[in-house]
């Protein structure tokens, strides 16, 4: 997906959005992949 961002206030802000978003992702990334499956076993549903 692309966006056009048109003027200077526009792409500060998207640029805050982004930041915030990636320390987001590294705040929970010790989560995020500790909470994988083990490899080669199945995911059993109720």
């Amino acid at each position: 997906m692309n966006h056009l961002l048109l003027g200077k206030d526009a792409l500060r802000l998207a640029h805050e959005k982004l930041n915030a978003l990636r320390r987001g992702l590294d705040t929970w990334e010790n989560v995020t992949v500790g909470a994988d499956f083990p490899a080669g076993e199945p995911m059993k549903v109720a």
